[in-house]
């Protein structure tokens, strides 16, 4: 259910990392970077907060003060609350074992999605409709794109300068059914996983 906490920096050439690296100057500088993520797991965040934690050596209050700045979105919710993050509901990263009452804040956390995709009661929905819609650069990775999903976050209408995403894997006509779902204007790149779409593909700076 929980990531293993102890494989995330067992490979230091993994895609979170290179992230990281990239973006670390700018989380301090004043952030203009954010994380929209159909996934329950909290893996972006316990990444990013535990390398900031180790980097400056600053207490984890003053990480997490830092950390604030950084937009995270989990349209579907999210498997209970990081230690970190507030002192209700915490589900430690990686735990395993889980008793009633644990398993019971983390049902409180997984969102039941509606059928209708103008649904103003899905505030992360909409929130993150706001963060496409101002983005400079919109970058996916490793998205599905549902139809449902693509159009609930209304992907045909960004109009970033810079919108791209992985196809990894994908045919040809799958690639050019994505891009059709996605108004045309997505470059999705057939040619590489994650690690090396940052690499080429993304500008970080």
């Amino acid at each position: 259910m929980c990531v293993s906490a102890s494989n995330l920096w067992q490979d230091g050439n993994n895609w979170l990392t290179y992230l990281y690296n990239n973006l670390v100057g700018n989380i301090f500088a004043g952030n203009r970077v954010a994380f929209i993520t159909f996934n329950y797991d909290r893996t972006v965040e316990h990444f990013f907060h535990t390398s900031l934690l180790h980097t400056f050596g600053e207490s984890v209050e003053e990480t997490a003060g830092v950390f604030d700045k950084i937009p995270i979105i989990h349209l579907h919710g999210r498997l209970g609350v990081l230690p970190w993050q507030t002192t209700q509901n915490v589900v430690p990263y990686g735990t395993t074992n889980l008793d009633i009452r644990t398993m019971e804040a983390l049902l409180r956390e997984i969102k039941v999605v509606h059928e209708d995709i103008t649904d103003v009661r899905d505030k992360e929905f909409t929130r993150a409709k706001e963060l496409l819609a101002g983005a400079a650069n919109v970058y996916l990775i490793g998205f599905g794109f549902g139809t449902r999903n693509v159009q609930r976050l209304g992907l045909s209408n960004v109009q970033a300068p810079g919108f791209a995403g992985t196809a990894y894997g994908m045919t040809n006509k799958e690639v050019l059914q994505c891009q059709q779902l996605c108004g045309g204007r997505v470059n999705l790149i057939q040619s590489y996983p994650a690690l090396e779409f940052l690499r080429n593909s993304v500008a970080l700076n």
